[in-house]
């Protein structure tokens, strides 16, 4: 049989991962595990995390030989890593036609696992090791991350120096070799914001762009709100009008990072107001 995982990996209040739901999820799977079995991880996970997941299989099932990722030597069960790449909006579409990288404990892991994938999966499934395919779900979204946070960045600095960013970016994207994204309120969607953090607490002193590419991010939408309310303060009586509850279009996925942001005024109204 072959076992699929795909649960919550949040942060804790320090930025440290929680792999509560990978452990409880593990540990639930191993009870009925038995020789031959392939068990893939899909959560977007730290690195390490697929070979914690092999101690907490060992700890409840002493009587099954695990594979060994020092030796690369094969045992009772198959174990690998596979992040997803999927557009909200066109889920079932990418799950089929996108690449995948497949990263066993042991190269036997690893080919059971890209044999499974085959079978629905028409994109190229590119075969490595569990830590780099956990490494390579981080980067893509550490990558995108810094990127937002340039344009972010630039669009700070304009309105300190009374420049519109959006000519300014559409004229510095005439350079053939200069395409500089489009800046907002911060980053869309649960993962962008939480993945990157990842990288930062394994490794705090190398991830010092990352790490500031978050912040930039993180600060942007106290710089809207603070935008906001100066203009509303100075019209007087006013009526705001939130357009798109979702983070990009055409999408139902209201899901939003928990934020020190906002909190629930106790007024009549029950407006909403910065802390």
């Amino acid at each position: 049989d072959a076992f699929i995982m795909a649960v919550p990996t949040p942060f804790k209040e320090d930025y440290a991962p929680d792999l509560t739901y990978v452990e409880a999820a593990t540990r639930s799977l191993s009870k009925v595990l038995k020789k031959g079995d392939l068990v893939i991880l899909e959560s977007t996970s730290p690195v390490g995390t697929t070979e914690m997941m092999l101690n907490w299989i060992g700890e409840m099932r002493p009587d099954l030989k695990l594979p060994n990722p020092i030796t690369g030597e094969s045992g009772d069960l198959a174990v690998a890593y596979c992040p997803e790449r999927v557009l909200p909006g066109h889920v079932m579409r990418e799950l089929i036609e996108n690449d995948r990288v497949v990263g066993g404990v042991s190269p036997l892991c690893t080919a059971k696992a890209k044999e499974l994938y085959k079978i629905f999966v028409s994109g190229e499934c590119v075969a490595s090791n569990s830590k780099t395919a956990e490494m390579v779900k981080l980067t893509e979204n550490a990558f995108r991350d810094v990127n937002i946070a340039f344009a972010n960045e630039l669009s700070l600095i304009c309105d300190k120096l009374g420049i519109n960013v959006w000519e300014l970016i559409s004229l510095a994207n005439r350079h053939p070799r200069v395409k500089i994204l489009q800046p907002g309120p911060g980053v869309g969607g649960h993962c962008i914001s939480i993945d990157p953090w990842f990288i930062v607490h394994k490794n705090p002193e190398e991830a010092r762009l990352i790490r500031t590419a978050r912040q930039v991010n993180d600060s942007k939408p106290h710089f809207v709100v603070d935008k906001v309310l100066s203009t509303v303060k100075a019209a007087g009586k006013y009526r705001i009008a939130c357009l798109g509850l979702a983070f990009k279009a055409d999408i139902d996925d209201l899901r939003v990072r928990q934020s020190s942001l906002f909190k629930r005024e106790t007024n009549a109204a029950g407006s909403w107001a910065p802390r």
